[in-house]
């Protein structure tokens, strides 16, 4: 369990990277599978979109996506940054 854990910890701030590109992914996927004003429940698209409706639900999951993404970016980032100040005080 130590071996695991100290692997984690050398390599935390590239699981972090590797999770947030994961989750932006993810994020993303769920709304581009989706339409806009879908009725799931009875499965039947409307009559008359908007014109633009398609490209605001994937801008909206674009940026959801980002969102969802920010804070284990967020989290790697601040390890990556703390791992380089340490080896340059040593």
């Amino acid at each position: 369990m130590t071996a695991v854990f100290n692997w984690a910890m050398r390599w935390g701030a590239m699981i972090l990277f590797l999770l947030a590109i994961f989750v932006a992914i993810v994020s993303f996927a769920t709304f581009a599978v989706g339409f806009p004003g879908f009725d799931q429940a009875s499965g039947v698209l409307p009559e008359h979109p908007q014109p633009l409706a398609h490209v605001w639900w994937l801008v909206t999951g674009a940026v959801s996506a980002l969102h969802t993404a920010a804070m284990p970016f967020f989290g790697a980032l601040v390890i990556n940054r703390l791992d380089r100040w340490r080896e340059n005080r040593a």
